[in-house]
């Protein structure tokens, strides 16, 4: 394991996979980092060109926000420099690391470049720029994401003094958590409940092996009676008292022993006989129409990866853009499950909705456009969507061609059917191993 400079002058090129540049600073301590120097691939500063600004602008204007309240305004002023211009131009870059050297910090201290981010251009332009001077040249590593330095025997890793919390990894791409106290009281509630979450979960799930038809009335049923409680968008919740009455014969007591599961739960009153149930918290119809798998989930993984270093599990995560100017946009993303693991960020996707069915391809189109969103942004290369989904199993996915489902395109990983919950454990357990 190599050792990084007491202090040195940083310089990286600004990537909108914002991992690659901060990793570095994390793992270094940036308290070490005299200069911070961005090189911005833009011909300018000011450019109106939205690839420029998508791919080297605005990742470079976050990068030197972020490195500035890190380091407590240390990094601030002369102290951190933006180096534009063309990306496909050698010759600027090999200009623009020479005029690196001729800064304060560089004349006495190491200049470490990571070259990962940017073009080939730009890589190769600096690092021509640097011959014999005291200079490093450091990558960021994939799998398990780290630090490694370059040296000519070989690419070295160096020693990790720090990792990236959830907020931060937030902030390097962007965006804040909106209201923490939402996932707060998520996860106290899986916590507290623990054995009437599984009790109501493994009386719906289906058990190895399964064609999943059973699982299948159950959710009928369960949707048909709940669904007076709200409205056709499902953002209004009515109050009221729903009934066992209607449901198929051959799933009754199942849906009977779910109502009893109820009883005392987010305000729920079973009934004197039993078949019915008082509903007066909107939360109980959350839990009913699907959150009940997300909480299940998370408290399964939570047993999972109990003493495991370095990986930890967040619940209800609900993201919004962190603007320049320090305002909070609206809502722009839900994620059931977040697994930050030695700085990399998975995220863990809890469906019960079919993906079979017309209306369910509908809206299992626009989950994926969002989770295609937030891959680019906030998950990067490296990084894993996981869904699972036990109502579907791979035969039906496959069979109903229409709904363009896989179990793995890209970065996004499907577990369907019977095992999809275990099979989930043993890959996020993986995911895990991989980053130690």
């Amino acid at each position: 394991m190599e050792q990084w400079p007491e202090r040195f002058v940083y310089v990286c090129n600004a990537s909108p996979a914002s991992l690659v540049n901060i990793l570095p600073m994390v793992h270094a301590g940036i308290d070490r980092i005299e200069e911070l120097v961005i090189f911005c691939g833009a011909r300018s500063l000011h450019s109106k060109d939205a690839n420029e600004i998508a791919e080297a602008i605005d990742p470079a204007n976050r990068l030197r926000r972020n490195a500035s309240q890190w380091s407590k305004g240390r990094l601030s002023g002369k102290r951190i420099s933006v180096f534009p211009g063309d990306a496909t131009d050698i010759a600027k870059w090999l200009r623009h690391m020479t005029a690196v050297f001729e800064r304060p910090g560089a004349e006495k201290l190491p200049v470490i470049y990571n070259v990962k981010g940017g073009t080939k251009e730009m890589g190769l332009g600096g690092a021509i720029g640097a011959a014999n001077r005291d200079f490093w040249i450091v990558t960021v590593t994939e799998t398990p994401v780290g630090v490694q330095v370059v040296r000519p025997d070989g690419q070295k890793p160096l020693a990790r003094h720090g990792e990236l919390t959830l907020a931060d990894y937030l902030a390097a791409y962007g965006f804040i958590e909106k209201d923490a106290t939402v996932r707060f009281a998520a996860e106290a509630m899986y916590a507290a409940n623990r054995d009437r979450i599984a009790t109501y979960a493994n009386r719906i799930l289906p058990k190895p092996p399964s064609n999943l038809t059973q699982m299948e009335s159950i959710m009928r049923g369960l949707y048909r009676i709940i669904e007076p409680l709200h409205d056709s968008s499902g953002r209004h919740f009515y109050p009221g008292t729903i009934s066992a009455a209607g449901v198929e014969r051959v799933v009754r007591k199942e849906v009977l022993g779910l109502l009893e599961a109820m009883d005392g739960f987010l305000g729920c009153r079973l009934g004197p006989i039993g078949d019915t149930l008082d509903v007066t918290q909107k939360d109980a119809l959350r839990f009913m129409s699907g959150g009940w798998f997300e909480a299940y989930l998370f408290n399964r993984l939570t047993t999972a990866l109990q003493g495991t270093d370095g990986a930890q599990l967040y619940a209800n995560l609900h993201l919004a853009h962190a603007h320049a100017d320090g305002l909070v946009g609206p809502d722009m993303a839900e994620l059931d499950i977040v697994l930050l693991v030695n700085s990399q960020l998975h995220i863990i996707e809890a469906k019960t909705s079919s993906m079979t069915t017309a209306a369910a391809k509908r809206n299992y189109e626009s989950s994926i456009a969002q989770s295609h969103s937030i891959q680019a942004q906030l998950v990067g290369q490296t990084g894993k969507i996981l869904l699972c989904n036990p109502r579907d199993d791979e035969a039906s996915v496959r069979k109903e061609d229409e709904t363009g489902v896989h179990p793995q395109r890209g970065g996004r990983e499907l577990f369907l059917g019977a095992g999809a919950v275990d099979a989930l454990i043993v890959r996020v357990k993986e995911l895990v191993a991989a980053a130690s």
